[in-house]
């Protein structure tokens, strides 16, 4: 409907009634903060953690829990882990529930659960050094270091063993060497010859191996490792089945979560935004001018303790924008939140493009049987499950754009890409276009529709600039295009004979053309200078013939989507005839698997393309820029998803203090 407006307002409460006071204004989500600059005033310190403390210990357990929720996967994808509850329920839960228990066995869980993986590690790294040491008949917590010998094990490449062997032989020192496997060798020497092995060792990189200091010889080793990691598998098994039985309290800890997160963030605002003196705090925020009612009374059954004024932004300030349509245009604000809200001066553009976004989705599947597939799936997901709001809302979005979709394929002849020739007498009557065997009539639709779209995007804004009381400027810098765009749409209408002649077309062009020079260059120093940069403006006619081609794009994807359901159904076809015994089920696999690849496909392209169309080529022609959204100081809803606000006095219980 509209950018709501904003109200710059300054709050005073006594510091005894703050905490109670804030949490309505939570509830009521109508205020963003913003820190204030009164210097008379001092900002304090945080110093209380307790709630951040006893939110952020929730928020493991939730975190750690949620890992072995069994859930649905389609479940968890729509409708996520979010319980589903009111506020009533959430304060029976801080009064009933004590969190401290599962929290301390999550953790201990989660240690045990951190040692056993780790352990795991080791193990595989130990059996990773043993293995090549199979072989070895050694104890491998025995000593190799005797009064007389020294056993070493060595890792040698085999081009290295003959000259190592060759350069003992050559020391003439006494040794034994045993070949344990490849590359693995175990060299017994005197240890009074230390210096001369070490010194071969050196010249010849050999490596030395330290095995693991484990009980028995590396096979038996082996074994140990084989039976710890059966053990730690068990326990592993048994922590999960441990942490599983802990889920079912995985609803109240996610409301505990959140309240306690609510009231983490009321405390911080305190510190955050706020002033104090010795017995008040102030706060300073924008609020939409027609909730300052509902926000005085609030705060007023609570306390009358306070003032509540309305101040003056400091210059240059922008308020935060907030925009709100009706329920119907409510699910394409998906659209116009991708590009980001328009600033606070602008207007709204969501019900302007509403139509025009169901108009170009429609044409770019063109399909009556895959809109209605789309509409009842997305109908169905939304009956079926409790989805988020954001998700609902673009839920919805793709529900209309089923509805375009059956509402075009009709006129299109598209009907899973089956032969109209086919289809009963009644439907073929209803075809107005053909994007197959005559595609020049479709190519003229969009190129109208895109047209109409930029024509209605220049008249918004003269309103824009009407409505900040720039109305000379909006009309001298949009009126001429206006003029210029309607002469040449009339004299097109003239020559396809849609129109009948007047010379009134070429004048109104005429007059359009005079308009720009005269003043796009208004602004510039000197009569050279305007008169060039009048001329040099019409060269934005290109710009604007661009623009309206850029919606051809349009007929690309309905053609697109026809011709891709054509094929898949002659391809299913063709497979049907070829191949013996199964070719009736190979023609159905084909089909469900082509039409729904085609559906995805062009649902992901209609609505990318379409949404392209209304950033590019509309939002610019009358939006300047994108604004800061309003973020109200509310409830984050996390781990739930509240069915009602009741806004009640809370008293302190034995939750707060984690």
């Amino acid at each position: 409907m509209a950018i709501l407006p904003m109200q710059k307002i300054r709050l005073a409460l006594s510091q005894s009634d703050t905490s109670r006071v804030l949490e309505a204004i939570q509830k009521l989500g109508v205020i963003e903060f913003r820190k204030s600059n009164l210097e008379s005033l001092q900002s304090q310190q945080q110093t209380d953690f307790e709630y951040s403390y006893a939110a952020s210990r929730l928020d493991f357990a939730v975190s750690f829990l949620s890992q072995y929720e069994k859930q649905s996967m389609v479940s968890k994808i729509l409708e996520g882990t979010a319980v589903h509850t009111s506020e009533e329920d959430i304060l029976k839960t801080v009064e009933a529930f004590d969190a401290t228990p599962v929290i301390t066995e999550a953790q201990h869980l989660e240690e045990r659960l951190n040692k056993i993986e780790a352990r795991r590690r080791e193990l595989n790294e130990e059996e990773l050094a043993i293995q090549p040491w199979v072989g070895l008949s050694i104890d491998l917590s025995q000593e190799l270091v005797t009064d007389r010998t020294t056993t070493t094990l060595l890792r040698i490449d085999p081009n290295t063993i003959s000259e190592f062997e060759q350069s003992l032989g050559e020391a003439d020192l006494d040794v034994h060497i045993e070949n344990v496997a490849e590359e693995a060798y175990r060299l017994t020497y005197l240890t009074e010859d230390e210096e001369s092995v070490q010194n071969i060792f050196n010249r010849l990189s050999i490596e030395i191996v330290t095995l693991p200091n484990k009980e028995g010889t590396p096979k038996e080793a082996l074994r140990a490792i084989s039976e710890e990691r059966q053990e730690l598998t068990q326990e592993h098994e048994a922590c999960i089945e441990q942490a599983q039985s802990l889920t079912e309290h995985l609803p109240n800890l996610r409301k505990l979560a959140d309240y306690m997160h609510w009231k983490e963030q009321s405390t911080a605002l305190i510190y955050d935004h706020g002033r104090s003196s010795s017995s008040v705090h102030v706060f300073e925020g924008w609020c939409p001018k027609r909730e300052l009612d509902q926000l005085y009374h609030t705060i007023d059954e609570i306390t009358h303790a306070f003032t509540l004024e309305h101040i003056e932004p400091a210059e240059n300030e922008e308020p935060p924008v907030a925009i709100e349509n009706k329920k119907r245009i409510r699910p394409f604000e998906t659209v116009t939140n991708l590009y980001g809200v328009p600033t606070y001066k602008d207007i709204d553009p969501t019900p302007f493009f509403s139509g025009f976004f169901f108009i170009s989705f429609g044409l770019c599947l063109t399909d009556v049987g895959y809109g209605i597939f789309l509409s009842i799936l997305t109908g169905l997901i939304m009956l079926l499950y409790r989805v988020p709001r954001g998700m609902k809302q673009l839920l919805t979005l793709l529900f209309y754009g089923g509805i375009a979709s059956t509402i075009v394929g009709l006129f299109f002849g598209g009907y899973f890409g089956i032969n109209m020739n086919l289809m009963p007498e009644v439907l073929q009557n209803l075809q107005y276009f053909d994007p197959i065997a005559s595609p020049l009539p479709f190519f003229y639709l969009t190129l109208a529709i895109g047209f109409a779209q930029i024509y209605l995007g220049l008249i918004l804004d003269v309103v824009r600039s009407k409505r900040n009381g720039e109305l000379n400027e909006g009309i001298m810098d949009s009126g001429p295009w206006l003029l210029l765009l309607a002469g040449v749409a009339l004299y097109i209408g003239d020559m396809v004979q849609v129109l009948p002649s007047s010379p009134l077309y070429l004048w109104t062009i005429i007059t359009g053309v005079v308009a720009l020079v005269l003043t796009q260059g208004r602004k510039e120093s000197n009569i050279f200078a305007k008169g060039f940069k009048g001329v040099l403006s019409l060269y934005g006619a290109i710009d604007y013939f661009s623009n309206v081609l850029s919606y051809s794009r349009l007929l690309a994807l309905g053609l697109a989507t026809s011709a891709l359901a054509f094929s898949v159904n002659l391809i299913a076809t063709m497979l049907r005839d070829m191949v013996p015994v199964v070719g009736l089920l190979v023609m159905v696999l084909v089909l469900l698997v082509g039409h729904s690849f085609n559906l995805i496909i062009n649902v992901l392209g209609a609505f990318i393309h379409t949404a392209r169309l209304q950033f590019v080529e509309f939002f610019g022609k009358f939006i300047q820029g994108t604004g800061n959204v309003f973020q109200p100081f509310e409830r984050i809803e996390r781990n739930v998803a509240l069915d009602e606000v009741i806004i009640t006095e809370q008293k302190p219980t034995s939750a707060d203090s984690g």
